[in-house]
Parts: C-alpha cells; sequence; structure tokens
C-alpha cells in the first residue's frame, strides 16, 4: 500500500500553555480534543518565524515527493504569484473550492497553508481544515498539523529577549493505528520535516526518530526577527545582538519553570549559562517572509 502524508500548517497557532487566557475558549476545547486521538508534542519549536517546512516548489531529492501538491488557504484575496505545484483558493466562510480540493488530493504528499492563525473567528476554518484531512486519509496516511509562526504575548507586562509564544507552536501527527501520546521530548520543524521523510520512504512507526526518545539531551537553536536562543531541557539562553541602539544583551531562562522567559536566572547558573553561550550563535540570519 503507498504510504500517503498530509501536512497542514497555520500562520499562528496557539500554544495553550503559554496562552493561558485561552484555556476556556472553544478553541482550547478542540486543542484539547485534538490531543486526544494524535500525538501530542507540547515542546515543538519554529527554528525560524515563517520559515519554509515542506513546499512543492522546488522539489529535491530530500525534500518532498515529485508528486506533491500544495494549497495555499486565504482568508482575503491575494494576488501573489504562485509556482507549478502549488494552488491557491479563497476561504468564503463555508467551504473551500471543489476543483482545488480535487487537484491537491490526487498526490501522495500534500501540503496545506493556511495564511491566518487560528482564533475564535478563523475557527470555523479550523474545522473545515479538520474534516478535510479526515476525508483525504486512509489506513496508511500520516496527518501532521502545526503552524509556521509563533504569537506575540499582549497579555504579559513583564519583558523578556524571547517570549515563548514566539518560537513555541503545538505539532499534532495522527498515525494509523497509533494511540494519542502527550510527548514532552524537544523537537523542531527540521524533526517534523525529518519524520515525513521516514515515512514516506515506508519507515516502521517505531523507527520514526521523532517518537524515540533522544539518547542524548537535545540541543536547538531558534531564532526571531531580534533574537537567537539555544534551549535544552533545562535552559533556554538568549542573545539578542547589538544593535544602533542597544548594546548586545543575554539572558538565561529556567525552563520548564519561567512558562513566559521573564526571569534572568543567569548569575545564579553561571556555568551553565557560560556553556551555552558558548553554543548560541552569534548575530541573526535573514528571516524568512515564506512559510
Amino acid at each position: 500500500m503507498t504510504r500517503r502524508a498530509i501536512l497542514v500548517t497555520f500562520d499562528g497557532l496557539p500554544c495553550l500553555s503559554v496562552h493561558a487566557d485561552d484555556f476556556d475558549s472553544p478553541l482550547a476545547d478542540l486543542l484539547a480534543e485534538l490531543s486526544t486521538s494524535a500525538f501530542y508534542f507540547e515542546n515543538h519549536y519554529i527554528e525560524q518565524h515563517g520559515q519554509l517546512v515542506l513546499s512543492a516548489a522546488g522539489k529535491s531529492s530530500d525534500s518532498v515527493p515529485e508528486s506533491a501538491r500544495e494549497l495555499w488557504i486565504y482568508t482575503e484575496e491575494d494576488s501573489s504569484a504562485r509556482t507549478d505545484g502549488v494552488r491557491t483558493a479563497l476561504w468564503d466562510g463555508a467551504g473551500l473550492p471543489e476543483d482545488a480540493l480535487e487537484w491537491v488530493s490526487e498526490s501522495d504528499f500534500i501540503r496545506i497553508h493556511v495564511a491566518a492563525q487560528v482564533t475564535g473567528e478563523t475557527l470555523p476554518l479550523f474545522h473545515t481544515i479538520l474534516l478535510l484531512c479526515e476525508a483525504l486519509a486512509d489506513d496508511s496516511t500520516l496527518v501532521g498539523l502545526t503552524a509556521t509562526a509563533g504569537s506575540s504575548a499582549k497579555s504579559v507586562s513583564m519583558e523578556s529577549l524571547m517570549w515563548e509564544s514566539e518560537i513555541r507552536v503545538p505539532l499534532w501527527i495522527r498515525i494509523p493505528g497509533q494511540e494519542a501520546v502527550r510527548l514532552q521530548t524537544l523537537t523542531t520543524s527540521a524533526d517534523l520535516v525529518t519524520c515525513l521523510q521516514e515515512w514516506m520512504s515506508d519507515a516502521a512507526v517505531t523507527d520514526l526518530n521523532l517518537l524515540k526518545p533522544a539518547e542524548t539531551p537535545p540541543v536547538i537553536v531558534v531564532q526571531t526577527a531580534t533574537a537567537v536562543g539555544v534551549r535544552t531541557p533545562e535552559f533556554l539562553f538568549v542573545r539578542q545582538p547589538e544593535t544602533e541602539y542597544s548594546d548586545e544583551q543575554t539572558a538565561l531562562y529556567a525552563k520548564p519553570e519561567d512558562a513566559w522567559n521573564v526571569n534572568d536566572v543567569s548569575a545564579e547558573y553561571i556555568e551553565s549559562a557560560e556553556r551555552l553561550d558558548a553554543l548560541c550563535p552569534r548575530g541573526l540570519t535573514k528571516t524568512s517572509d515564506g512559510k
């Protein structure tokens, strides 16, 4: 049986553990329900805001299958050009164009990107996407759902060099025949890409690296438009490079206790701060506007 994979990405998807105001919302109920039917990665980080996860455009041997098709869904008119293998559709508040759905369903690898954040207003669209995935998936289909960007910390009055909500988003992966599990392992968008490639290469579920316990404590690098961070299971070290208006700043945040990254503990954990300082890149690479 031919393996299939569906990857759904949104421009923004709240991670409820850092969005306390959302706990009693209909969106929170839906996200909690989704977590009962899939692997839920609670510590999934975006390596770079808006970074390309997978795209049917510019296919290569280490990217996606040649048959890959991609559907971009907008909530308002968009005139930007798309490449071969990519179709755009406008959500009219009710459904999606049948021809676009038929076109995208003809591939073994489908990527659906929604150019909108998941909020109370776009909750019906989120429902529509989940129903679409159920219609497209079968017993050989892996379904992944995540976001390419985080969100700002509007409700927090304290300062931080790197808000947790900017870099951490939920990741759900449904694998046929597998029970729902909450996983605390640190994962990144690169790990998701690797998992999809392994699945499409007929790897057994037990061989998917994303689901294996880490042999050594992971160290991941994340970036926003203004700072670079190094995340380990115990800490997040952040470097904000020197600018025309301010000197370089660094901070060490204890994880997972410091949910928002607001309490600098570098003076208390000097050795850890020095070790992660050496691992943290200096300077920023250009952030991408693509998804």
